[in-house]
């Protein structure tokens, strides 16, 4: 992953002098989120683009390459320096499968009339690269609410479900369930419904309820062995997808961002030569208000105390109105702000007509929720 470090050296230049390009600039990558591709019935076509998004106060990023053939399997290259690359035929979805506080990403790669292969890439922060797990088949990926993972495929004129366990970022296979198979495992729960460990090799349900290798085997049977559609049935599993509420993608060159406290907004500040950008809106939606300034125009106030980190604010002009973001410590009444030693600390504060007594507007970022590439960068000395 890159740590976007260059963003900041450059932005620092530009005060003085002709900023460098960016990494998008410099290998002409656009951001995914404002790219123009087609999409087909198997895959999507148009040119490779950045996706980002914000983790842990970490600014993730990774280039998406689209494929060039169908059926094209998945692929990540990573060499630890700048951006991973990823092949795939559909822009990832962002989900913490093995729910160790970091997102992961999910390909779904259509090869049959239903069925293809989900490649899970686990995060690894220790290394700050993703590890390939899988890929896993079939036509739905879910995580039973005894935490097993599901991948539901059609078999035939049926289906079967597969079961998996995940650790240390590795998916490992437990057993099929199929509903419609021929009664090998007794039925017990169904008529017809087969557990089988890998091909043709039987299990009695009996045998794995007695050995208690699941907490409430009985009813995890009954609803697996259901021959029922699912739309007819109670379910006990949760699709694994991207919950937008929650996942803050960004544009590509984000330097800031903050999901404010108590609402469904956030701020971002982006930055290009010559100028940044700022956008209040919707997680996820369009921008409210958008303010552009060239970087004359704009006034930057980066603070370093001697013992914590580095801290300040930034405002932005916008007629009668001041928009101010500020990282660690309180915005006092003339705009300056102290150094911390806690933990992320910032927020948005608007003004008025130059009062700076009366803020129109205050609210505190969530902490795990933001990013600073600006203040904290160790260019700013």
């Amino acid at each position: 992953m890159h740590s976007f470090y260059i963003y900041i050296f450059a932005l620092a230049l530009s005060f003085s002098a002709v900023s460098s390009p960016t990494i998008a600039e410099e290998f002409a990558i656009g951001d995914c989120n404002a790219a123009s591709v087609e999409t087909g019935p198997t895959y999507m076509s148009g040119p490779d683009c950045l996706i980002s998004w914000v983790d842990n106060n970490q600014l993730q990023t990774v280039i998406w390459s689209q494929v060039t053939e169908d059926f094209e399997e998945a692929s990540l290259h990573q060499d630890g320096v700048t951006s991973s690359v990823l092949t795939s035929s559909y822009w990832p979805q962002l989900v913490d499968v093995d729910q160790d506080g970091w997102l992961d990403m999910v390909t779904f790669t259509l090869v049959g009339a239903r069925n293809g292969p989900f490649d899970i890439f686990f995060y690894d922060p220790a290394i700050n690269q993703f590890n390939h797990a899988g890929p896993v088949y079939g036509h739905t990926l879910e995580r039973d609410i005894l935490g097993y993972f599901v991948v539901t495929a059609r078999s035939g004129p049926g289906w079967v479900h597969q079961f998996y366990t995940v650790a240390d970022r590795e998916l490992t296979f437990l057993f099929d369930v199929e509903p419609t198979g021929l009664g090998q495992s007794g039925g017990q729960f169904g008529e017809n419904c087969d557990v089988t460990v890998g091909y043709q090799q039987s299990l009695q349900i009996d045998d794995i309820l007695s050995s208690n290798q699941i907490p409430d085997g009985e009813a995890f049977f009954a609803q697996y062995c259901d021959t029922r559609s699912s739309s007819d049935r109670e379910t006990r599993a949760e699709p694994l997808q991207e919950d937008r509420a929650s996942t803050d993608r960004v544009p590509d060159g984000t330097i800031f961002y903050c999901v404010l406290e108590g609402s469904t907004k956030a701020v971002t500040i982006e930055y290009a030569p010559h100028a940044m950008f700022y956008s209040y809106g919707p997680l996820g939606g369009e921008a409210e208000l958008e303010i552009g300034g060239d970087h004359n125009l704009i006034q930057l106030r980066p603070r370093v105390a001697d013992d914590g980190p580095h801290s300040g604010d930034i405002t932005f002009p916008n007629g009668a109105y001041e928009y101010i973001v500020y990282k660690n410590g309180e915005l006092s009444a003339e705009g300056d702000t102290s150094a911390s030693k806690d933990a992320f600390n910032g927020g948005l504060v608007v003004y008025k007509d130059g009062d700076r007594t009366a803020p129109i507007f205050e609210r505190s970022c969530i902490p795990e929720r933001s990013y600073d590439g600006l203040f904290s960068s160790p260019d700013f000395q």
